[in-house]
């Protein structure tokens, strides 16, 4: 209880009790002198001593008391308050008045003043520091947005959620279409959702901050085909869903380029590899009705040219073939990975996949291939064939592999597969078609009925045998803008 009440308080209370005690004994003194007088009692100029002396000492104590008010308890609280306005209220001038005023305390108020002055500098170069350091990073905040701006490629920087929390001036022109972006939209409102959410889920479960998955999409209008490669964040706590960076590029001009390249390309060698074959044909079968003696040497010769230039058609033939994906935008994707996603889609579709195979490094683009088969198995569940499945991956002598999705129930037909190439994949690929698919990673796919199952044979062209994840590359970003001060 006395703990609550001032320091003033509790002096005034120790020197009542002083006086108390003071009186109290000279009253037991009186008392004991007056037994002992017994009937002649006191004299009265003993008891006038001591109500003198009662008096000069209840006197001193109230002029000690005075003495220890003004000079020691209010001081002392003077002094804290003081102290307590510095730390709390940012007073900066001296306790010089307040030390003048603690002069009987001894060492206590100049070790108030030394404190008091050494927290206000302090203070003061903290408060310096914070602004110094505080224009300086929005000095580096300055030239990374120009950087970011200047950025060839758009930067978009988004939640869990798919919404927008940073993008640069390239994502504005990628994205613009119709309406500009802005903080806090969704991203899916600007893109088609299926390749960026395949790849967030396939990063986001991996839980490595060192992954990056490469991907191909579109803008919601479909007006730009984008190459993208999407990295997620750190998690910051266990359980809650990091973001991630997304990078795009604009490939839609190049794309559009090596299709029309492709396209003529097919057309000179389907158009010369017929001609030439019917010409081969052709002076073969009139060689041997004109016979030996009807110049033999020129339908020999006719016959080396028309078989030269068949080889030359049928090698350059070969090599566009080899060559014609190399331009398009695939990347090194795990057959783990893009299994595990194949399963995972296919199951929450309501059908059942097994899957089988060595680990490899498919050179595909994961998403279309992704879509191809969920969008095969889906076909087949929908004509009756099945619901369950087993897709199977083969590693073949050379660069290349091939899948084969095996059902148990009815073959089927190689016109009834061609008639459903050439549909949608599905709402979340747009227009993009199974025939499209196969033309990107330049293969094809054909049924093969067995006896008790049928399967849909894909080669892939290039795959080989996955190692050893290797060592996430480093991309710490190096700078010091104080050099720029200094040139």
């Amino acid at each position: 209880m006395l703990d609550r009440l001032s320091l003033r308080i509790r002096i005034l209370l120790f020197f009542g009790l002083l006086a108390v005690g003071t009186l109290a004994a000279i009253g037991a003194g009186l008392w004991i002198a007056a037994r002992r007088a017994g009937a002649e009692g006191l004299h009265p100029e003993a008891v006038q001593g001591a109500l003198i002396a009662g008096f000069l000492a209840l006197g001193l104590i109230v002029w000690v008391w005075f003495l220890f008010d003004a000079n020691v308890a209010r001081a002392i609280e003077r002094l804290s308050a003081a102290i307590r306005a510095r730390v709390h209220a940012g007073i900066e001038h001296d306790l010089a008045a307040e030390a003048q005023a603690a002069r009987y305390l001894g060492d206590l108020a100049p070790a108030a003043e030394a404190i008091t002055r050494s927290l206000v500098q302090t203070r003061n170069a903290l408060a310096e520091s914070v602004a110094r350091e505080t224009t300086r990073l929005a000095a580096e905040k300055s030239r990374l947005e120009t950087l970011l701006a200047d950025v060839p490629v758009a930067v978009l920087l988004c939640t869990a959620d798919h919404q927008l929390v940073f993008y640069n001036g390239q994502a504005v022109d990628i994205l613009g279409e119709g309406s500009a972006p802005g903080l806090a939209r969704n991203l899916l409102d600007y893109l088609r959702e299926g390749p960026i959410r395949h790849a967030y889920d396939r990063l986001a479960g991996a839980g490595d901050p060192d992954m990056a998955s490469d991907l191909l999409c579109a803008t919601v209008s479909g007006g730009r085909l984008l190459a993208g490669r999407m990295r997620v964040l750190r998690r910051r706590e266990e359980g809650v869903p990091p973001g991630y960076v997304l990078t795009l590029r604009d490939v839609t001009a190049d794309i559009t380029a090596h299709t029309r390249r492709d396209a003529l390309l097919t057309e000179v060698f389907d158009r010369v590899r017929r001609p030439a074959a019917n010409l081969q044909t052709v002076i073969g079968v009139l060689s041997e009705i004109e016979g030996d003696s009807d110049a033999p040497d020129l339908s020999a010769a006719m016959l080396d040219e028309v078989g030269a230039l068949t080889r030359a058609i049928t090698e350059l033939g070969a090599r566009y073939d080899a060559v014609q994906s190399e331009w398009r935008p695939l990347v090194n994707t795990r057959s783990a990975d893009l299994m595990d996603g194949l399963k995972g889609r296919l199951q929450a579709e309501g059908m059942v996949l097994d899957t089988d195979g060595p680990e490899l490094i498919l050179q595909v683009d994961g998403f279309e291939i992704a879509a191809f088969w969920t969008w095969l198995a889906g076909r087949l569940a929908a004509e009756g064939l099945s619901r369950a499945f087993r897709l199977v991956l083969i590693e073949e002598d050379g660069p290349g592999a091939a899948m084969r999705l095996e059902w148990d129930g009815a073959p089927l037909s190689v016109g009834r597969l061609d008639g459903w190439l050439t549909e949608p994949l599905g709402r979340d690929t747009g227009e993009l078609t199974a025939q499209a698919v196969l033309k990107t990673h330049g293969t094809e796919c054909w049924p093969e009925p067995r006896p008790g199952h049928c399967a849909v044979v894909m080669p892939i062209r290039s795959a080989r045998r996955a190692g050893r994840r290797p060592p996430p590359l480093a991309r710490a970003v190096v700078y010091d803008f104080d050099l720029l001060s200094k040139a």
